[in-house]
């Protein structure tokens, strides 16, 4: 009964990020489009037009950080199942186009799939949702590289964006600080760079053999 309730959120949560995506965002969109168009044949109208632009542009953003909420959390809930970290990763980033505006790129490199079966590769992907939630939320970016290799020295995450980069005085979520604080746990590290423009996370960990002391076993 309990797979059964998990299962109906799931999809219901699916459901409302559909709805959300191809109603309500669209619309809200539509709205933007035609403020902006209407900016440009009447310009002594730009005072006034462009701060309800800019609340439909911030009204977006919020819609799609809602909509990655919805659809990420119904994804994690049907990924119970063991599949390739491959897999999964292009799942994860696929899911996230409607939250992003646009597709991330997304290059794969090494023998990534040893950790598909290990507590590195769960914690790899999340923090690729939650890098990406940081991007649709906070960057405002227009591009997104996702680049994941795996060799003998151990597993790294990339994510890269052309956004607007780390803001001066703006402190750390908690999604990036827990991500940190576990994957040093597994004797690892994680870190933010501001790439003038946009930003990176990296995400990585040594290969189990070459840090013997790092219980690396399936998730429970």
């Amino acid at each position: 009964m309990a797979a059964e309730r998990a299962s109906a959120r799931d999809d219901e949560q699916s459901r409302m990020a559909a709805d959300l995506h191809d109603v309500t965002l669209q619309r809200v969109f539509g709205l933007g489009l035609m403020l902006t168009s209407l900016g440009f044949r009447h310009p002594r109208l730009s005072a006034e037009l462009d701060p309800l632009i800019d609340e439909t542009d911030s009204i977006v953003r919020g819609l799609r950080a809602v909509i990655f909420d919805l659809t990420q959390s119904a994804a994690a809930g049907r990924s119970g199942d063991v599949g390739s970290l491959s897999a999964s990763v292009s799942e994860i980033v696929e899911i996230s186009a409607s939250a992003l505006g646009f597709t991330p790129d997304v290059c794969v490199e090494g023998p990534i799939d040893r950790y598909s079966d290990r507590e590195a590769g769960a914690e790899l992907q999340a923090a690729l949702r939650e890098a990406l939630s940081n991007v649709a939320r906070h960057a405002q970016a227009s591009a997104c590289t996702v680049r994941v290799t795996a060799d003998e020295d151990g597993l790294v995450l990339k994510v890269s964006d052309n956004g607007t980069g780390i803001v001066a005085g703006v402190a750390q979520g908690y999604g990036l600080t827990n991500i940190r604080d576990r994957v040093e746990r597994l004797g690892g590290h994680a870190v933010v760079r501001d790439l003038e423009p946009g930003t990176e996370v990296e995400w990585a960990i040594p290969a189990p053999k070459a840090s013997p002391h790092i219980t690396d076993r399936p998730p429970t």
